[in-house]
This record gives structure tokens, sequence and C-alpha cells, in this order.
């Protein structure tokens, strides 16, 4: 699957028909080898979206308010729809439409599922609300081929109801809803559940696993100490990038804005200083069952990453002033050894547990 790739709509016929015995009716029929999904977005007369109205089985009856129109809204080839949120401007596709409200995947806000319809659905339910108004004012049968518009189009991009797949396609391990985000890590725009737990800890076990891999089968020093770095920069900025995920989360709670935007300002890598403030501004402990000289190692190993990360790893007087670290001297190149990288990435996976679980307590 290409990322960014543009998806088109599943096409399909919708008739206005208008007939002098029977009156007026709508219809809409495919032959489209894709996955088709629907649901019917209430729109007023005066053209206002009032809310989703799911599609009802034959004979069945969804009471929706009246007067009003009711839009088909039909899905893309892979049977999802495209939104994007309003408090943060980021668009996602998700499987599931129907649902009265929807969490941002994204900067976990939650709002009402219409302010998330896209400008290009937006304009599709437009078109179709001035179709059905043509038809019965001048009791004429319209149509609108999606298939035939698709083709007409530079390039066969619909621009006003097609969507685009984005980088990775979860399934919710909760509802079952699909959904299709930027980045790795993102929450349910369905039922809010995170997908952390399910990306991050296979990510570090990969990492344990290579240590010893690696110490096994390689007898050369030079690309032990390498691959020691690489592994100690890469647990850290994992950590950090959970870290920062969940910030997103806490920072969507009710709070004063000066908190909030302390906790914006939070570095994990600081991560003595910013588990102490997590504890005392929101009783989630990073550190629990860590002991103080694990805590000594951890700040050393998080500082030892910036040193790898900004200055070709030789110490600064910044370091040793965080670390107070005795064992190296200034401008001294540090080296890495296998016993460190699984005692941080032993200790990194203490703190993460203890930082996903604060946060779930949240309440």
């Amino acid at each position: 699957m290409k990322e960014f790739e543009e998806i088109c709509h599943t096409g399909g016929l919708l008739k206005f028909i208008w007939d002098d015995s029977q009156g007026f009716s709508i219809s809409y029929s495919t032959k489209s080898p894709y996955p088709v999904v629907l649901y019917q977005l209430c729109v007023s007369m005066e053209g206002n979206i009032l809310e989703i109205v799911p599609c009802g089985g034959i004979g069945s009856q969804i009471p929706y308010p009246q007067p009003s129109i009711l839009v088909y809204m039909i899905s893309d080839r892979e049977g999802m729809f495209g939104r994007e949120c309003p408090s943060c401007n980021t668009y996602f596709r998700v499987s599931a439409a129907s649902s009265k409200m929807m969490t941002c995947p994204y900067c976990y806000r939650t709002h009402n599922s219409l302010v998330f319809l896209t400008r290009n659905q937006l304009k599709y339910a437009e078109l179709y609300c001035q179709t059905y108004y043509a038809s019965i004012n001048n009791q004429k049968t319209f149509e609108i081929d999606i298939e035939g518009l698709t083709n007409e189009l530079p390039e066969n991009r619909p621009t006003w109801i097609s969507d685009e797949r984005q980088q990775n396609l979860y399934s919710c391990t909760e509802c079952k809803t699909k959904y299709d985000i930027l980045g790795e890590y993102g929450y349910c725009p369905i039922c809010a559940k995170d997908n952390f737990r399910e990306i991050y800890f296979p990510k570090l076990e990969t990492m344990k696993n290579e240590v010893s891999l690696f110490s096994e089968s390689n007898s050369d020093r030079c690309s032990r100490e390498s691959k020691w770095e690489e592994l100690t920069k890469k647990g850290v900025s994992e950590f950090e990038s959970i870290a920062n995920e969940l910030k997103k989360f806490i920072v969507s709670i009710p709070m004063t804005k000066g908190r909030r935007n302390s906790i914006c300002r939070l570095s994990f890598q600081s991560i003595i200083k910013t588990a102490g403030l997590m504890e005392e501004w929101l009783d989630i402990q990073i550190l629990k069952n860590i002991s103080q000289d694990d805590q000594k190692f951890l700040n050393k190993m998080f500082n030892r990453r910036h040193l790898f990360t900004h200055n070709g790893g030789r110490v600064d007087k910044e370091y040793l002033k965080n670390t107070e670290d005795n064992t190296v001297r200034l401008n001294q190149t540090i080296k890495i050894r296998s016993n460190e990288v699984n005692r941080l990435l032993n200790l990194i996976e203490v703190c993460s547990y203890n930082l996903l679980n604060g946060c779930d307590a949240i309440e």
C-alpha cells in the first residue's frame, strides 16, 4: 500500500427519480467490485447538516428530524471515509461512520462526528441537495454518474469526493473499527482506545533481542560498539516518542492554561526532573519501583543519548553537570557496553508501563 495514494470514490449511480404516478424517490446502484459502505446525512431544508442517520434494512424506520433531506454518503474504494479533526485540522480515515461522537486519533479531542466531515464531503452533500431540488422543482429524473464523473476529471481524481490513504492502517483491539492515520501511535476514532501497547512494547522487545543476537553473531568490537550506541539512541527516542504522544492525552483533560502550557513544555530528555513534576502534578509515578541507583543510571544514559545525537559521543560540560558522572573526562568519547544497553532497555520498559498505567488511571 502506497502512502498518500489517492483513493477514489467507489463509484455508482445516484438517481433522483420523478414519476408522475408514484412521485419522487432516490436510488443508488453500483456494479463496482470494490467495498461499498453507506450512511446518511440528515440535511435541513436550509442546507444545514443536522445529524448522521444509519441506513436501516428493508421496512425499518429510523427517526430523524423533519422536514429534511437524507443524503447518501458513500465510502471510498476501501470501504472507508475521510475525516478532518476540527481541533488540530489533521486528516485521517475511518471505517465506521454512523457514530454520534468521534475522537481525533492525533490530539484525542472528542466532538460531534458531524464536525469531522471534510470540505469535499460537504461539497458533495451540497451537490446532492441541489440535484434533489432540481428533480422535484422540474418534475424530471436526474442522475449523478459518479464513475462517469470520475473518468472525466483530470487524472481520474474527483476532487469533491476523493480520499487519501495515510501511513498506517489499524484495527482497534476494542471495537474492531479500522482507522488509517499518519504516524504509528493513535486513538481509535470510535471508542478512543489507544494502540500504544500494541505498537510500542513489541518494538522494545525487538531491541532487547537485537542485543543478544548481535553479541552472539558479531566478534568485531567496533561494530558492536556502534550497535550499542544505535540501540541506546533508539531506545530513548522510542520512549520519548510514546511519552510525547501521551502528553497529547494529558493536555486534553480540563486544566488551567498555565498548567497545560507547563505540561507541553516538559522534556522527557530530562527524565528525573520530568518524572518528579509528573508525580507532583498528576500523580503519575514514572519511576515507581526503580531504585535510586537505577534512576541515576537512567539519567546518565538519557544524557549519553543526547551526546551521541548532538556531540558525536564526546563528553561536554553540560553532560558532566547533569549527571555528575565521574567515570569519564571532558572531551572523552563515550563507549557503551552491551550490559548497559540491556539495563537501559529494561528500565525504559518499567518506566513505560508506569507512564501508561498512570495515564489509564486518570478519570
